[in-house]
């Protein structure tokens, strides 16, 4: 049983403490939809904060939110507090628990019948499309995370393509190219290799772009380089 308890309260967005080395970001089209959505819908989720104010979920809506002219930075939220203040491998394990790691995936069979001219409105578009392509690459690079330069450096654009890696250390490497969808990347030979032997069986690699399917890449991806270093 956890020691760690969380009660309600309210904040303004003014005392909210944003994490320094907080791993995610928001695009503009998806920031704006971020704003509509308190509109129509108000505060669903309460953005959780430790004792002093420090966000540990939530950094997006309140960047959007206090930057946003209807609500602006002394615009009361509801907040979820914990007991105690996490530490920075709690923090870590947290925020991709929370986004990647003990989360749902689409089930694009259920959403063929929605209407697609409305979900891409809703923002699975070929931006989302983009930003998984950005994921997969990332992934592939984090790989072998000793090799490379520490997760979330910006210092350097991946020649236009907004990826959040420092590509020019990446590119000159003497690592084998790979493409994936439109990124292109480098990565240690064993590590190619594993990552097709798991994904020929799942996917036809002919160099058609995965699209769909990207989300289930990421998967197996990972679980291909789980069982290598089991």
């Amino acid at each position: 049983m956890s020691d760690l308890t969380w009660t309600n309260s309210t904040r303004k967005l003014s005392d909210l403490v944003p994490w320094t080395r907080n791993p995610r970001q928001i695009k503009d089209a998806d920031a704006a939809r971020l704003a509509e959505s308190l509109d129509q819908f108000g505060q669903i989720h309460a953005i959780a904060i430790g004792p002093g104010g420090e966000i540990y979920d939530g950094h997006q809506r309140g960047n959007v939110w206090a930057a946003c002219d209807r609500y602006g930075p002394e615009y009361e939220v509801d907040v979820r507090v914990a007991s105690r203040p996490l530490t920075e491998a709690e923090r870590e394990k947290l925020v991709i628990y929370l986004h990647s790691g003990a989360t749902g995936s689409w089930d694009w069979d259920s959403l063929s019948s929605w209407d697609a001219g409305t979900l891409k409105g809703w923002g699975l578009d070929e931006g989302q499309l983009r930003g998984w392509n950005d994921d997969a690459a990332n992934l592939a690079l984090m790989i072998d995370a000793e090799t490379y330069a520490p997760f979330g450096d910006t210092s350097t654009d991946r020649d236009g393509q907004g990826f959040g890696s420092p590509w020019g250390q990446v590119k000159s490497s003497e690592n084998s190219k790979v493409i994936i969808g439109s990124i292109e990347s480098r990565l240690p030979g064993d590590v190619i290799e594993t990552l097709r032997q798991c994904l020929d069986t799942a996917f036809e690699l002919n160099g058609t772009p995965v699209y769909e399917t990207l989300e289930a890449v990421i998967v197996v991806g990972v679980r291909a380089v789980e069982s290598r270093d089991r």
